[in-house]
C-alpha cells in the first residue's frame, strides 16, 4: 500500500468518532418545565421552532393537560395551560402537534368513563380569541378502539399515529398513517406492513419537518425497556426501525420523542425509577440532545 493511502486512512479513522456520534450528552430542561413531582411528556416543537407544546399533570395529578412555552433566546418561557376548549377538568388531553402555520392543533383526548381504550384524536383551529372548540376527527382515523398518540405533518395533509385495533386492552399498538383527501381522511395504513418483527409495541410517532423521518419509541407500556427508534422514507416505503442507540437510549425508559424543525435538538421523555410516594414510580422528564459541533443534525 502506498504511503499516501496509509496517511489518508489514518486521517479518516482519527475523525471517525466525530462523524458517527449523532447525539451529545443530555441536557435537562430546567424548572418550570420539569419538576420531580410532575409528569411532563409528549413534547412537540412547532415547525417554526418558536413554541414547545407538551402534556403535564401539574394542575391535576390525576389527569394530563396540554401546555405550551414560547422560545426566549436559548431557553423556554413560562408554561401556559391551553384554554377550556382543549383542556377539560376531568379528562386526559395529551399528544399535541400543530401544522406549520400554527393554525390547527391536533391532540388526543380520553372520551370514555370505564374502558382503557377510549382515546380519540381531536383537532382545533385557531381563532381570534384563541383555540376554538375541539372536534373529533372521526372515522376512519378514529375507531372503536384506541388512538393513543398522533402527529400532524407540516402541511396538514398526513397524520401519523399509533393505535390498538384489536380491541384487547393488553394488545400492543402499531404505527399508522392517513392522508387528507378532498373527501376527508383516507383509510389508515400501517407504516410497517412488511416488517418481519412487527408485533406491535410501536408508540408515539413524530414526523420531521421535511416529512422524511419518523421518530418513535418501542416498548409495551411499563413492563419493558423502552427505546427511541427512527425510520426514513426511501421513496417507496418506510425503512425498518433503527435503534438510535446511546447516549439517547439507556437502561431507563425513553419515550415520546420530538424533533425541532431542523432536526436538532431532539426532545423526548425519560422515565426514571425512584422511591417516590413509598414505592417505585416513574418520573418523566424532558431531555434535549444536541448534535456535536460540525454535525448537520
Amino acid at each position: 500500500m502506498k504511503p499516501r493511502w496509509i496517511f489518508i486512512l489514518v486521517l479518516l479513522f482519527s475523525f471517525y468518532p466525530v462523524f458517527t456520534q449523532e447525539w451529545s450528552e443530555p441536557e435537562m430542561l430546567p424548572e418550570p418545565i420539569n419538576y420531580y413531582l410532575w409528569w411532563n411528556h409528549f413534547p412537540f416543537v412547532t415547525y417554526d421552532g418558536q413554541f414547545l407544546y407538551f402534556a403535564s399533570n401539574r394542575k391535576n395529578r390525576a389527569t394530563d393537560d396540554i401546555y405550551y412555552c414560547k422560545k426566549e433566546g436559548d431557553s423556554w418561557g413560562e408554561p401556559i395551560r391551553l384554554n377550556r376548549h382543549i383542556n377539560t377538568d376531568n379528562r386526559i388531553e395529551h399528544s399535541p402537534s400543530l401544522t406549520a402555520d400554527n393554525k390547527t392543533l391536533y391532540f388526543v383526548r380520553y372520551i370514555g368513563a370505564y374502558s382503557f381504550l377510549d382515546y380519540d384524536i381531536f383537532y382545533s383551529t385557531r381563532q381570534d380569541t384563541g383555540w376554538g372548540p375541539a372536534v373529533n376527527i372521526g372515522p376512519p382515523v378514529n375507531s372503536g378502539w384506541m388512538e393513543w398518540i398522533c402527529c400532524i405533518s407540516p402541511g396538514g395533509d398526513t397524520l401519523v399515529f399509533d393505535a390498538v385495533r384489536s380491541g384487547v386492552v393488553a394488545s400492543p399498538p402499531d404505527l399508522y398513517y392517513s392522508v387528507k383527501t378532498d373527501t376527508g381522511w383516507s383509510e389508515p395504513r400501517m407504516i410497517f406492513p412488511d416488517y418481519a418483527s412487527n408485533a406491535g409495541r410501536d408508540n408515539a410517532p413524530k414526523i420531521s419537518g421535511d416529512g422524511k423521518t419518523i421518530y418513535f419509541f418501542k416498548g409495551l407500556w411499563v413492563h419493558e425497556e423502552m427505546d427511541i427508534y427512527s425510520t426514513t422514507w426511501n421513496g417507496e416505503r418506510w425503512t425498518a426501525p433503527l435503534n438510535v442507540g446511546p447516549p439517547v437510549n439507556t437502561p431507563h425508559r425513553e419515550t415520546t420523542p420530538a424533533l425541532s424543525p431542523d432536526g436538532n435538538p431532539l426532545y423526548f421523555s425519560r422515565v426514571y425509577l425512584s422511591g417516590v410516594g413509598g414505592g417505585t414510580k416513574g418520573i418523566i422528564r424532558f431531555h434535549r440532545f444536541l448534535s456535536p459541533i460540525g454535525s448537520t443534525g
